[in-house]
C-alpha cells in the first residue's frame, strides 16, 4: 500500500481544515514512490507552500538546510537513502522543522527508530484516514500546534522497554497525559479547565523534571516509559 492522498476529498479542498491548518507554512515532501509524491505535490495547499518535493534523502536533505521548512512529510521509504535517517540529520540542519513520517514498514525496530529520531508524528501508511479523527490529520494538526502525535498503535508497536519516570504532581501527569495525546496548550487548557499560561507552566515543569529540551522531548520520553 503506498502513501496516497485523494486530492478531491473535501478536506483537502480550498475552503477545508487542511488549508487552514497548512497557511503560510513552508513545506518539503519526501517521498519514495514518485507516484504518489506527484500526486500529493499537486494538491493545491502543499502546491502552494511547496519548497521542494524529492525521492531521495540527500535532496531533501539539502532543501531542509537550504529552505528551513516548517513542515516535512516524509516516508520511511526513499528511492535513495532513508526516511529515518533523513529526519536524523534534519534535526542537526534544520531543527526548527516538523517532521511527519509514514511508515509502510511496521516492525519494532522500524516503529522505534522513528519514534528516537524525534519526528512530531509516526504514523503506518496502512492506518491513515482522511477524516477529522484519522491519524493523518490529527498528526497534521499536532504538528501545526507544536506538539507531537504518535497513535495507540505505533506506541504499542514499539515495544520499548520501559524507563522509570520522575515523579509528577497530579496536575503535570495530566497534562503530561494530554500531550501524549497530540493535543496543544489551548486543548490542553479547555479539556482540564485552566489558563493555557498554566498548561505552558506545567509544561515547562516537566521539561525540567525530566531534563530534556523539549515538549517533543518530554513526550518521547513518556512513550518510552510505556505512560
Amino acid at each position: 500500500m503506498e502513501f496516497c492522498l485523494d486530492p478531491q476529498s473535501p478536506l483537502l479542498s480550498a475552503e477545508g481544515s487542511f488549508k487552514r491548518m497548512l497557511k503560510g507554512k513552508r513545506i518539503v515532501l519526501a517521498i519514495g514512490d514518485q507516484l504518489s509524491l506527484a500526486a500529493i505535490a499537486l494538491i493545491p495547499v502543499i502546491r502552494d507552500g511547496s519548497v521542494g518535493n524529492f525521492t531521495t534523502q540527500q535532496e531533501a536533505a539539502a532543501a531542509c538546510h537550504a529552505k528551513q521548512p516548517d513542515l516535512l512529510l516524509v516516508t520511511d521509504e526513499l528511492q535513495q537513502g532513508n526516511g529515518i535517517a533523513l529526519l536524523n540529520e534534519v534535526r542537526k540542519l534544520s531543527p526548527d522543522t516538523k517532521a511527519l513520517i509514514f511508515l509502510k514498514r511496521e516492525t519494532s525496530d522500524v516503529v522505534r527508530d522513528a519514534i528516537n529520531a524525534h519526528a512530531t508524528g509516526v504514523i503506518f501508511v496502512s492506518s491513515i484516514g482522511l477524516g477529522p479523527g484519522g491519524d493523518f490529520m490529527r498528526s497534521l494538526a499536532a504538528a501545526c500546534e507544536g506538539s507531537v502525535y504518535i497513535p495507540d498503535v505505533v506506541r504499542e508497536r514499539a515495544g520499548f522497554s520501559l524507563k522509570p519516570l520522575p515523579e509528577f504532581s497530579e496536575k503535570e501527569t495530566e497534562v503530561l497525559r494530554q500531550l501524549c495525546q497530540g493535543r496543544s496548550n489551548k486543548e490542553i487548557a479547555a479539556e482540564l479547565m485552566v489558563s493555557p499560561e498554566t498548561v505552558k507552566t506545567h509544561v515547562s515543569s516537566l521539561i525540567g523534571l525530566m531534563q530534556v529540551k523539549d515538549r517533543t522531548s518530554v513526550v518521547i520520553q513518556a512513550i518510552r516509559a510505556g505512560f
